[in-house]
């Protein structure tokens, strides 16, 4: 999770740790200070005449002063032509450029024979600052000429201000409004700070973006707002270490880098932070873009932090088949090389289909792209597509974990005991159990339901909703419930159910013991016989919705230990231990994350959106497993993420198995109809014990698509000196289309 060549986050950091200018106190007087005000050299400030020429006498006087220096524009309103503040000067420290009154353009183009309207270039340790508006009155006449995004053909824009080969630079406080092209210039300069600055043109002006940023290094751009027609800051070729903070977008086109590779011999692009931002009613949030049929260059260690996401049209694109007027060359696709990007704790809604589209080159692939903690929430009806955000699909609250409740008026603790539970482990305490239920669920304030110490026998009950309170219901169980030992006890296919609950605190240090040693695992298993009698689930949960299970243990289930139905917003916390016996494999301990064989009923609803991350996999018969059946009706499961899994000593570390058939008794007349697609296995390591370390048994018929392999290092332990010395040790079966393997080794 951080960007490759950056070893830990302080390295990073210090990418941004650099000596810029501080802002400098006027000048106080003194034989070697000098305040010139452009009034003073005959500029108007009623906006009737043009006061460029005494704007360029100012500056030429300022620039020659050899003591500290402010270069002053009164209040009023100074229409300014083109005009270009040169350097190097002879100041011994920082020049200060004071604007108090606003600046106004000419109104037509043609009043511009260069591309910008105020530049500085060639200079040093320079403050810019003041309670000024540079007005590029762009309404008037750029915004009528054709936009760069419909033809190529159109007008070259006019950047209201220009810094070109500066250093050590700080602009603050100003305002900017509608350019007749981008606002805000940044071209071959180094430790510049943007700070507190104002952007704004209405959302349909073309080019218009607000800060452009070019082969410049050690860039801030701090607490600003912008909202444009185009981008809200671009960063293009050349640029290293740029960071956007604290900054509102919006409208606009978001934060882009780029485009990219439109020239031959394009600089890298490195270093960039964009983080703590806000980006709102934009058409796009953040985005890298680069022209297909380019020249080879790279861009990369980039960082998207902390961004909050307002009805943005398109939050998260890498777009490497960027053509804005749709008249490129397209002969071959983009050979710009994309790699270490990170995407962390970006939120919000957008109102388009997909949250995220990564649209990389095929023929330079994109390479470490991380997204942690994306929560966008789409705004509109629409399905999912392939490329949407797979962490988008856990958009929920869930409840917090309630303190036990401490009196009141209104607060209640239903104990067991005092509805005649017993705590020996030989009375049936189910009664007793149903009764303080029954009592707890009929409270309207806070309630607990409480079970003390001790072992009680509990056999099958059912704690039903709706209940009454009106906030979270805790479950608080300390002592150990034992269930009845003979399956004849269980009239239903649970012990304990939850049912048509919400808001439920389910935790304490209890231990749910099924018993299933005595009985219940002597029956046949249905691995080995469809005939086998059905298992008894521990506990239970149906229909239940925003509920927390923590801090329990389960053991010796009958059958499965844990059951989630039809439930929504779970979150299952520090359960130590669900354990059985390896052998009994009802209990389903042995065959570890497994997603469950699907179709082998009619109707089956789609499964997408699974995440397993950071687990730890030992000695289990499988480790991560998708499993389907023979001979279904057609179905799908799609968007699957298994990343960072440790795996030890395990048989079948990964596999994908369409041919399921645990009894060897199933119908094989067709192959499985459930298209699996956009699997990824990522950063999954450790040790295997069989002969094949990866197995893709897909359908012959619907061909599993879009399954990846990264960083994927598993190593065989076989020590049987009779296996084949070069044996192989990855294993694909049926239909495949795209697969991608990469930096894995499997034996």
């Amino acid at each position: 999770t951080i960007l490759a060549s950056y070893h830990d986050e302080e390295q990073r950091d210090a990418l941004f740790r650099y000596e810029t200018i501080s802002p400098t106190e006027s000048p106080s007087g003194g034989l070697d200070t000098g305040i010139f005000d452009v009034s003073e050299f005959g500029a108007s400030p009623e906006a009737d005449s043009d006061s460029t020429n005494a704007f360029q006498k100012t500056w030429e006087a300022a620039c020659k002063h050899q003591g500290t220096t402010k270069f002053y524009v009164p209040e009023g309103v100074f229409l300014v032509g083109e005009i270009e503040f040169k350097g190097p000067c002879s100041t011994e420290s920082t020049l200060e450029v004071e604007i108090i009154g606003d600046l106004v353009a000419p109104p037509s183009l043609k009043a511009f024979p260069s591309n910008h309207w105020i530049v500085f270039k060639r200079l040093s340790n320079i403050l810019f600052h003041g309670r000024t508006n540079l007005d590029g009155l762009g309404e008037v006449e750029a915004w009528k000429q054709p936009s760069c995004h419909n033809s190529h053909k159109c007008v070259k824009g006019i950047t209201s201000l220009i810094l070109r080969n500066v250093s050590n630079a700080v602009i603050r406080d100003i305002t900017f409004s509608n350019g007749k092209g981008f606002h805000l210039g940044l071209h071959l300069v180094r430790n510049v700070k943007v700070h507190n600055v104002n952007i704004s043109s209405p959302w349909d002006s073309p080019n218009t973006d607000g800060i452009h940023v070019h082969s410049s290094s050690n860039i801030r751009i701090t607490n600003s707002t912008i909202a444009v027609g185009d981008d809200c800051v671009s960063i293009s070729t050349g640029s290293i270490n740029v960071l956007v903070s604290g900054t509102r977008c919006g409208p606009g086109h978001g934060i882009s880098i780029g485009s990219l590779g439109r020239a031959k011999n394009e600089e890298e692009v490195k270093g960039i932070v964009v983080q703590n931002c806000t980006i709102s009613g934009s058409h796009y949030g953040v985005r890298i873009k680069t022209w297909p049929t380019s020249p080879p260059s790279q861009a990369n260690n980039m960082r998207f932090e902390d961004i909050k996401m307002i009805n943005v049209s398109h939050p998260i694109i890498i777009d490497q088949e960027y053509c804005p007027s749709n008249s490129c060359n397209t002969t071959f696709p983009s050979m710009v090389k994309l790699s270490n990007i990170e995407y962390k704790n970006i939120r919000g809604t957008y109102n388009t289909k997909v949250g995220v589209t990564l649209r990389c080159s095929s023929l330079v692939a994109c390479e470490n792209i991380t997204l942690i903690d994306v929560n966008l929430k789409q705004t509109i009806l629409a399905s999912y597509h392939d490329e949407e955000q797979l962490d988008a699909l856990f958009r929920y609250e869930t409840i917090s974990p309630s303190e036990p409740p401490s009196g009141g008026l209104d607060t209640v603790i239903f104990d067991v005991s005092e509805f005649g539970a017993s705590p020996d482990a030989n009375s049936n305490s189910t009664d007793a159990f149903q009764k303080t239920w029954e009592a707890a669920c009929e409270h309207q304030g806070t309630t607990t339901f409480y079970v003390p110490e001790g072992v009680f026998l509990v056999g099958a009950i059912e704690f039903k909703g709706p209940c009454r309170t009106k906030s979270t219901l805790e479950v608080e169980i300390i002592g150990d419930l034992v269930a009845p030992p003979s399956i004849k006890e269980f009239p239903s296919d649970h012990w304990i159910i939850f049912k048509q609950l919400s808001d439920i605190l389910l935790h304490g240090r209890t231990n749910l013991d099924g018993l299933g040693e005595v009985e219940a695992w002597k029956q046949p298993s249905c691995h080995n016989s469809f005939k086998c009698a059905k298992g008894i689930t521990s506990l239970k949960l149906r229909n239940v919705s925003n509920a927390i299970i923590r801090d329990i243990t389960l053991s010796n289930g009958k059958g499965f230990h844990l059951g989630l139905h039809l439930a929504r917003n779970v979150k299952v916390q520090n359960s130590e231990t669900i354990a059985s016996p390896w052998e009994h494999r009802r209990a389903r301990f042995r065959h570890t994350l497994w997603s469950r064989p699907w179709n082998q009923y009619k109707n089956e609803e789609e499964v997408r959106g699974i995440i397993v991350q950071n687990c730890t996999i030992s000695g289990s018969d499988n480790g991560v497993r998708i499993k389907t059946w023979p001979t279904s009706p057609p179905s799908q499961a799609n968007n699957m993420r298994f990343e960072d899994i440790m795996m030890i000593n395990v048989s079948n570390p990964i596999i994908i198995d369409q041919d399921y058939c645990p009894s060897n008794s199933c119908n094989t007349t067709f192959p499985s109809m459930v298209k699996v697609s956009n699997i990824e296995f990522k950063n999954i390591r450790g040790t295997y014990n069989t002969e094949f370390g990866v197995t893709l048994r897909c359908s012959s018929l619907v061909a599993c698509e879009n399954i990846a392999l990264i960083d994927v290092n598993l190593k065989r332990i076989n020590t049987n000196t009779t296996e084949k010395k070069h044996q192989e040790s990855f294993s694909m079966k049926g239909g495949l289309q795209g697969l991608v393997v990469f930096n894995s080794t499997f034996n």
